[in-house]
């Protein structure tokens, strides 16, 4: 064998290893870029399922609002803290304060 034919081979085999830990070093870029996607995707459901909670909560609000007088006076008497002529609202705080 040739030394041309000796030196073609080495860069043939030294190609072949640097493209295999190139494909090597991609493959583990994408599985990292994977496991990010991944965590961003569940911390996004976890956000979405947090978000719907609150929408339910205020869908189920709005709905004893629109339905009920008695809902209006409550939310009006604890939110705003009206009271009825001849009552006398008696604020209670907590201790700690």
């Amino acid at each position: 064998m040739s030394r041309a034919q000796v030196a073609l081979r080495t860069a043939t085999v030294l190609a072949v290893v640097l493209l295999a830990l190139a494909a090597g070093y991609s493959a583990l870029e994408m599985e990292e870029e994977r496991r990010a996607a991944q965590e961003h995707y569940e911390r996004t459901m976890a956000e979405v399922e947090q978000v719907n909670a609150r929408l339910q909560q205020t869908e189920r609000r709005l709905q004893r609002l629109t339905s009920s007088l008695e809902a209006v006076e409550l939310e009006a008497r604890y939110q705003l803290r009206m009271i009825k002529p001849g009552e006398t609202l008696v604020l209670v705080r907590p201790e700690d304060e």
